[in-house]
């Protein structure tokens, strides 16, 4: 059974912070490099591959023209930083995101000739 006390190896662990991970290179001698935290801890990630970004790119186009055309919202595409906790910080670098408006009905009509069919 574990013990309450923390060992010298977890008190050892440095946590990273986003303020950190700002600091950190986009490129090594090696090539490009990407970066996530998982509650404090780095994570390397390697740079996606061609199908990959062809992917991200059907989902963005999708994003765009459903939402952001429409002004629903707005959609971004490219290791976009999406902060989902602090302290222990944790961020990961989403292939693509959409963010809404938050409209209620009568603006979502207003503005979207697809809701006013409905």
């Amino acid at each position: 059974m574990r013990s309450a006390q923390k060992t010298k190896r977890e008190e050892a662990v440095r946590l990273f912070t986003i303020a950190d991970l700002a600091a950190l290179p986009d490129e090594l001698p090696s090539g490009p490099v990407r970066y996530e935290l998982d509650d404090g801890r780095l994570v390397i990630m390697t740079p996606p591959g061609f199908f990959h970004g062809t992917v991200e790119g059907n989902f963005v186009t999708a994003l765009k023209t459903q939402g952001e055309y429409r002004g629903l919202g707005i959609a971004s595409s490219g290791d976009v930083g999406i902060i989902l906790r602090r302290n222990p910080d944790r961020i990961v670098g989403a292939d693509e995101a959409g963010v809404g408006y938050g409209l209620d009905e009568a603006e979502e009509a207003e503005r979207d000739p697809v809701y006013k069919k409905k």
